[in-house]
């Protein structure tokens, strides 16, 4: 089971906790998967951040905690409750898809908008080419 090693205020309404959790990423479930979580959720408790990171003892994050604008936002298909803390390893892995995503749309922009301002190509062509990298 994971202790606090440590708490820090890097800025104003952000918590950084450090702890002797051993890499529980193998299960949600497991006892350290547990204690982050609750090490979370009592540091929003007391002290009401609006961002809360849980750091395993390798310094890595396990547990990430933050206020949205929008409620109920969804990330890549997956849906984060505002306010909720969730496991680091998921954030991530919806992190790494959406920044995909957002290359290759950047990518087909990029080819896409001098050909559609110079008129070689035309709105329907485009449509039909974003369609078929999308």
């Amino acid at each position: 089971m994971g202790q606090i090693k440590s708490a820090t205020e890097p800025e104003p309404g952000r918590i950084s906790i450090d702890t002797s959790v051993v890499d529980p990423r193998g299960a949600d479930g497991s006892e350290a998967a547990k204690t982050a979580t609750a090490i979370c959720e009592s540091a929003v408790a007391l002290f009401g951040p609006s961002y809360v990171e849980v750091k395993e003892d390798d310094g890595t994050h396990f547990v990430l905690f933050w206020i949205s604008v929008s409620k109920g936002a969804q990330l890549g298909g997956a849906e984060f409750l505002v306010g909720e803390c969730a496991l680091g390893m998921e954030l991530c892995k919806e992190r790494q898809s959406l920044l995909v995503e957002n290359q290759t749309l950047s990518a087909t922009r990029d080819a896409l908008l001098p050909q559609l301002m110079s008129g070689k190509l035309r709105v329907k062509e485009a449509e039909a080419m974003v369609a078929a990298a999308v």
